[in-house]
């Protein structure tokens, strides 16, 4: 904002209009109107006073007028100029409108799906998915460095990095002491972008580009995450995370549209595991060559069609069976299934075939361009294929397949070529994890640390509050001996007290969840306010919604190994430090005045 100062005039008076724009106003009653001053990520200084607040914060292409944009383009846009929509939604922000709209957990995602797609999205995924892979890297770098500690590499305490305010600050006011000391696990927002961009990307056939991926956070300072150097693609030139919108923003999405969220209609939730596992589609890119057993390629690694029907049934009704090996006609012959007779109106499986290039798909009520190739695929778009079984048909089949293998019952976990109708609870309803409302970092690191390293399984972990209600504490012991010591520390005041003692040498912790808000990721500069309940009241609406979740532990969650194998090549692999992990870079200071003590 340039203010005219000429000599003689005065102090420069401004006035502000109702719609937010700024006026000098000169002595003699002219008015002059001013440009909006911007705030670009490069001025942050991670004070935590302005992005991680309330207010309103220009950020060029993070806010959900940028979103309007991109969906506006793509109603006019040429069919090979569009972008397939993904959007992912932390559980925070579905807490949070969950008490807004007075909404269970599993209604608010569902009509929040029905929403996004309403207004041009073609996928809504949540990112409690991409935090089981967060919290599994997490657990095996604590291991790694807690046996290694005579590395100085592998530095004690390990730090938790899924918060950027904390790691924003980190880099810029105690680059080389913290540095060394941070997780290098990346967030569940930008493991997310990883699934979108590389191997959801894949799947659909398109370049990272194609894609426009938005994320909905708890937080602003998400918004500097996405928007860091290291989650940018120069080969596609594209972002992991395109954009980032608070909860408060899509309430203004709401409001803008004239929409109620608890009056939509819900709408099935998208799993992205499920969406890119349906038969007739390639489960993992042609380099991996990972795909389920029984299903023909062409010459380009692609499936070419779907699998006969018995087999793509069991593997339906059980998705290990893949995995034990039986062939197309042993399945037959355990379920015993006709091809024909009453069959014909009890199972109906039916598949579209990809379109030839250039010709335009409508999905979720947009069209964009088929990048399918030229051979006559099957490609597996909306409700591709339908499975229809009545309930008692559906259970003699399971019988008569349990006896077949034996009387043991396969575990139920996802595979690639499931149908999407016929998929476990994760595709049907939000889960979560255990540990608090930052993603449970600290508990899941402790169970696993404390079974992994000394042989003691954990049932329950105890917290003890230190200072205050921020900064608490869990230790194992054995035999009067501290084995593990870790801790959480929120807010900015715990933090700068744990930094003191790090560069003291006087820390005790082994490992420390640290999040830059006071009480955590619930309660994130970007959640929903309301003027008529008080903060803590309102705080303990969300913590209560967001722990109605099922929880399940990140190993256990369905798709999660079978994408170690098929996409990442492994654990530890890599490929899987490429995609999972990030680097941190201290800033230098930049000389200023402001700076000089008088």
């Amino acid at each position: 904002m340039k203010v005219d100062r000429r000599p003689g005039s005065g102090v420069a008076k401004i006035h502000i209009e109702d719609d937010g724009s700024y006026f000098q106003v000169s002595q003699d009653g002219g008015m002059k109107k001013l440009e909006k001053a911007k705030i670009s990520l490069d001025d942050c200084l991670a004070c935590s006073g302005c992005v991680t607040s309330a207010e309103t914060v220009l950020i060029t292409q993070q806010s959900h007028e940028e979103l309007r944009k991109v969906l506006g383009a793509n109603k006019t846009a040429a069919p090979d100029q569009q972008k397939l929509v993904v959007i992912s939604v932390s559980p925070q922000s579905r807490a949070s409108l969950a008490v807004r709209f007075q909404l269970n957990p599993t209604d608010t995602a569902r009509k929040l799906t029905a929403f996004f797609k309403k207004i041009g999205a073609h996928y809504v995924f949540d990112t409690a998915f991409s935090r089981n892979f967060s919290l599994l890297e997490s657990q095996r770098e604590f291991v790694r460095r807690f046996r290694g500690q005579a590395n100085p590499e592998q530095a004690l305490p390990v730090l938790t990095s899924a918060c950027p305010g904390w790691i924003c600050y980190a880099e810029k006011t105690h680059g080389s002491t913290l540095l060394p000391h941070i997780s290098t696990a990346r967030s569940p927002q930008q493991v997310m972008g990883s699934l979108v961009k590389d191997f959801f990307a894949q799947q659909q056939r398109l370049t990272p580009d194609k894609v426009y991926h938005v994320t909905v956070m708890p937080c602003y300072d998400k918004k500097l995450e996405a928007s860091r150097p290291d989650f940018f693609s120069q080969e596609h030139q594209t972002r992991d995370v395109d954009c980032v919108i608070t909860t408060g923003e899509v309430s203004k999405l709401l409001e803008e549209e004239g929409v109620s969220l608890a009056e939509l209609e819900p709408a099935p939730l998208d799993s992205l595991y499920v969406v890119t596992g349906r038969v007739g589609r390639a489960v993992s890119s042609p380099s991996t060559g990972c795909s389920p057993p029984g299903c023909p390629k062409g010459p380009d690694g692609w499936q070419k069609g779907p699998r006969p029907l018995t087999q793509a049934l069991a593997a339906s009704l059980f998705p290990r069976l893949a995995s034990l090996g039986p062939s197309c006609a042993s399945v037959s012959k355990m379920l015993e299934l006709p091809t024909t007779g009453r069959w014909s109106s009890e199972l109906t499986l039916t598949s579209h075939r990809s379109e030839l290039p250039g010709q335009v798909v409508r999905q979720g009520g947009q069209s964009f361009a088929s990048q399918a190739s030229s051979r006559h695929t099957f490609k597996a778009l909306g409700s591709m294929a339908h499975l229809r079984l009545r309930k008692q048909t559906l259970s003699n089949l399971r019988q008569r397949l349990l006896r077949g293998l034996g009387g043991q019952r396969p575990q139920h976990h996802l595979r690639p070529g499931l149908f999407p109708r016929c998929s476990s609870a994760s595709a049907q309803e939000p889960t979560s994890h255990r540990g608090g409302g930052s993603g449970g970092y600290l508990e899941h690191v402790f169970r696993h640390a404390a079974q992994e390293l000394f042989g003691i399984h954990v049932t329950e972990v105890t917290y003890r509050p230190l200072r205050n209600k921020d900064l608490q504490e869990v230790i194992l012991e054995r035999e009067g001996q501290v084995l593990l010591h870790f801790a959480a520390a929120y807010g900015f005041r715990n933090i700068q007290n744990l930094v003191q003692k790090l560069k003291r040498g006087r820390c005790p912790y082994h490992y420390v969840e640290v999040m830059a808000c006071p009480a955590g990721c619930l309660n994130g500069g970007g959640q929903l306010k309301a003027p008529d309940t008080p903060g803590k009241e309102l705080l303990q609406q969300v913590e209560r919604l967001y722990g109605l979740v099922r929880t399940e532990a990140p190993e256990d969650a369905a798709g999660v190994q079978e994408l170690y194998e098929c996409w990442l090549q492994g654990a530890g692999s890599e490929r899987a430090g490429r995609l999972l992990h990030t680097s941190y870079h201290a800033v230098e200071k930049a000389g200023s005045g402001l700076s000089i003590r008088w």
